[in-house]
């Protein structure tokens, strides 16, 4: 083999090479791969018409910042961040407007809270959370109840292009039968933000992000979204 052809085939090689890379750089880019981030459980579809809806919880305002706390209806355990009473209060407002945009009669947060206080007032023995939350929409006279935690939304340190520290956000949505007292559907988000070199795997979501750090709050209001569309689907 003479040198002219020796080059030739190593030119060759890298090309393919860099074909390969670029391609599955592009797949993931279609694909939208953004890792295990977000979940949702989406059962066989259940005829509802009014929602009772309750203010999304603040648990480091519960139980303080950087407390392990378990979920009440999974009994997942977190991590507390900051309280975040106002991104809660966000959550709630975005997760109502999506409701009754999507046509459902929804029973306001303040009502469906003073329902459930009310009850937890007059009793005699202490409520399980998921057995409280049911004899209020059963008052209510509601299909269901849907009721979420903000577990932890740490904000990031620094700037869009540089940080010290990136946002972490946590939290879980759960919507349960009035009849039966099942959660029909439930949708959670835990992520930490990482760099593309830290996983590859999340290019989809770099790519959606321009390369960009983002707050909490982007990466809450961004993966609402994402999961409120997995809910409107179910009608």
């Amino acid at each position: 083999m003479n040198q002219r052809d020796s080059k030739r085939r190593c030119c060759w090689r890298n090309l393919t090479g860099i074909l390969i890379s670029l391609g599955l750089l592009l797949g993931l880019a279609v694909g939208g791969c953004a890792g295990p981030q977000t979940t949702a459980e989406r059962p066989p579809a259940v005829e509802l018409e009014r929602i009772a809806l309750m203010p999304v919880v603040d648990m480091a305002r519960v139980y303080g910042p950087n407390r392990s706390v378990r979920a009440p209806l999974t009994g997942k355990v977190f991590v507390t961040g900051p309280e975040a009473s106002a991104l809660a209060m966000m959550m709630t407002g975005t997760i109502e407007a999506f409701l009754g945009e999507q046509g459902f009669a929804v029973i306001a947060p303040m009502a469906t809270q003073a329902a459930v206080d009310e009850l937890a007032a007059s009793a005699t023995e202490p409520f399980a959370e998921r057995a409280l939350f049911l004899s209020a929409v059963r008052r209510l006279e509601a299909d269901a109840i849907l009721v979420g935690y903000l577990y932890r939304a740490q904000d990031r340190q620094g700037g869009r292009f540089a940080v010290e520290q990136p946002a972490s956000v946590a939290y879980g949505l759960y919507l349960l039968d009035a009849a039966q007292g099942r959660t029909i559907w439930s949708g959670e988000f835990d992520e930490t933000q990482r760099s593309l070199n830290e996983n590859l795997f999340h290019f989809g979501t770099f790519l959606k992000r321009r390369g960009e750090w983002i707050t909490a709050e982007q990466m809450t209001a961004e993966s609402l979204k994402e999961i409120l569309n997995g809910f409107g689907a179910r009608r």
